[in-house]
């Protein structure tokens, strides 16, 4: 079952027998903890999937300890990215595009495709194989959010919607992967996805999940929710006119702060932070260090101008620490690209007492080169 794969087991040794302590003197034993614990530094390693154009996408694993270093000098000298752990071929003569998210807390990177596939590369072992078929296609991109370890779902951004009459069945706004199957969610409301006049086109702007309920925005129709394990239509509820106060998806981070969901502002791509308990979500935090604001020299010469592409994305570490992953261009005469870029920037996020409010602690960004025929790049969130 496809679901397997989605979690890691641990086995234990036939003997089953832990190994006796040969150390007499607990107090010595303490300080040879405490010795090795400030001598080993986290390793912090980000999954980045880089779109290669007409050669496929390209799986990077990004050690990103510089950008949590003490020092604070902000880098400016281009790196190369480390050797792609593995390619993934895109279908020939077909335009094909493939959206990424890690599932199972990272053990499996699933891929679906416009071209209703399902593509999985299992990180222990580096085997990539063919998942399971979608029944519906996701033509442009969708969203892709798993739910709990064992659920992911794909919903397309970008809806049409043309019935020949009110009482045709429209097509499924996404699909759930559950027991090694592709199913799709319940039928939505109609006035989420039916045409509007001037507005034929649903677009949806952001998303974030928590449990098995998915929410999602879409531009001029507000904010709903779907029971993602709810057959029935009545799985479906309006939130509101409202729209959710980031772009793409949104991640919930509860050992730094329950009931707040982190992402990156619409115009700005800021980290912000809004309150997804209250209806509309208040945004409580937006740091504005954490805006895109490089320099206009690379230590190269030539340049002309840098440009943020859109699709900025953004992934939660742990203990209060984030990556924002933006794709930059660069010219030499305002018009013709040059080089595309990735743009890191390493976030620590922490309060100073448990009742304190949140602040800003660190803050620091480095540049990749991209591969020559790379479009877009973007960091990828274990959940």
């Amino acid at each position: 079952m496809l679901w397997k794969i989605f979690s890691v087991i641990k086995r234990r040794g036939a003997g089953g027998r832990k190994e006796e302590n040969k150390v007499g003197d607990l107090g010595e034993l303490g300080d040879r903890i405490r010795r090795r614990g400030s001598m080993v530094q986290r390793r912090r390693v980000l999954p980045v999937v880089v779109d290669d154009g007409d050669c496929g996408y390209l799986l990077f694993r990004i050690n990103v300890n510089r950008l949590f270093s003490s020092s604070q000098s902000q880098e400016t000298k281009m790196r190369r990215l480390p050797a792609p752990v593995t390619r993934f071929a895109t279908m020939p003569h077909r335009p094909e595009r493939i959206d990424f998210a890690l599932a199972g807390g990272g053990a499996t990177l699933v891929g679906v495709s416009s071209q209703h596939r399902t593509v999985l590369h299992d990180a222990a072992s580096g085997v990539t194989s063919a998942g399971p078929e979608l029944a519906h296609d996701k033509v442009g991109c969708c969203f892709v959010v798993p739910l709990g370890r064992r659920r992911l779902c794909a919903v397309k951004r970008r809806h049409y919607d043309y019935p020949a009459s009110p009482d045709e069945p429209t097509e499924p706004l996404g699909e759930t992967l559950v027991g090694g199957a592709w199913r799709a969610l319940p039928d939505p409301p109609p006035d989420l996805i039916r045409s509007r006049r001037g507005n034929p086109a649903c677009l949806l702007t952001a998303c974030f999940a928590a449990g098995k309920r998915l929410w999602v925005s879409a531009r001029d129709r507000g904010t709903y929710s779907v029971d993602t394990a709810a057959r029935a239509a009545d799985g479906w509820r309006k939130e509101g006119d409202w729209q959710l106060p980031f772009q793409c998806r949104g991640l919930l981070a509860p050992d730094l702060a329950p009931g707040l969901c982190f992402g990156l502002c619409p115009r700005t791509t800021r980290l912000c932070a809004c309150d997804v308990r209250r209806s509309p979500p208040p945004v409580r935090y937006a740091w504005d260090d954490t805006r895109p604001c490089w320099p206009t020299s690379f230590s190269q010469e030539n340049i002309a101008t840098v440009a943020r592409l859109p699709d900025s994305s953004l992934a939660y570490l742990g203990d209060g620490e984030f990556c924002i992953a933006w794709t930059i261009a660069i010219s030499e005469d305002n018009s013709t690209i040059r080089q595309r870029a990735l743009w890191l920037m390493g976030v620590k996020i922490g309060k100073n007492s448990p009742s304190a409010p949140l602040r800003l602690l660190h803050h620091k960004a480095c540049i990749y080169e991209l591969p020559d025929r790379a479009l877009m790049a973007y960091a990828l969130h274990a959940d």
